[in-house]
């Protein structure tokens, strides 16, 4: 009866319309939320899947691939960095060296893997002519070059490998076009590293070889895939195990 008789009274009846207000805002509230969430959900039909699956806008595509590619890149990154036998199925003997030597007609298709360390990898590797050398007793990679031959003189590269110590193996894998500016003289430098097909290495052809620094002879361990037409040779590859020693190349 109290309650009643207050809900009568002009107390009573404000008490109701700020209820009646508090009800109807609430509702509003309510009705923007779902608002905004049915908004979020809306996606424009041309980002609908095949298979009637919300596809994500280029926006937030190019976010998340961005997001997973900095993400891939470190881990390729790590994973580059050190590879047993650098691919090899079986470990080599106490006097040969895994090396794994990719050369192709991109500016990112050289790879030089030595005894498990990719001095060159794909992901960075660049046009012309990359050059690893490495201390045939300790192992360990002692220098990295790459040297544009297509578009600089190849007297650099004369001059570099004329000051390696002999002893060293040198390892070299071209990279698109190597060939252009390399000129007679870095092809000599080369042939005495041991190189038998230097010379065959042509415009947009692709080589890989490994020599050392006062062999004698010539070392078996060279691939060349000579560009026909002015097109980009198909890639060369080798891997193995290569004796430390040049004398038994």
């Amino acid at each position: 009866m109290a309650f009643i008789s207050i809900l009568g009274s002009r107390r009573g009846l404000l008490l109701v319309k700020i209820l009646s207000v508090c009800a109807v805002l609430l509702v509003i509230g309510r009705m923007l939320v779902a608002y905004r969430v049915t908004e979020k959900l809306v996606v424009n039909p041309r980002f609908v899947g095949k298979g009637g699956e919300v596809a994500e806008t280029p926006a937030r595509q190019s976010l998340t691939r961005r997001a997973l590619g900095d993400r891939e890149g470190a881990r390729k990154e790590e994973r580059l960095s050190a590879i047993p036998l650098c691919g090899l199925k079986e470990a080599c003997k106490s006097k040969e060296m895994a090396i794994r030597i990719v050369s192709g007609p991109d500016t990112d298709s050289a790879l030089i893997c030595v005894d498990g360390v990719e001095a060159v990898k794909s992901m960075n590797s660049r046009r012309g002519l990359n050059v690893v050398v490495v201390h045939a007793t300790t192992r360990k990679v002692i220098a990295t070059k790459n040297f544009d031959t297509y578009s600089q003189d190849g007297a650099e590269v004369a001059e570099f490998l004329d000051g390696v110590n002999d002893g060293r193996l040198v390892v070299m894998s071209t990279a698109d076009d190597a060939s252009y500016r390399l000129g007679d003289q870095a092809r000599a430098s080369i042939r005495r590293l041991g190189s038998a097909k230097i010379d065959s290495l042509n415009f947009r052809g692709s080589w890989v070889f490994v020599g050392q620094k006062g062999m004698k002879g010539t070392s078996i361990y060279e691939l060349v895939d000579p560009a026909e037409l002015g097109l980009w040779s198909n890639g060369v590859e080798f891997s193995g195990c290569v004796p430390i020693q040049g004398n038994d190349f």
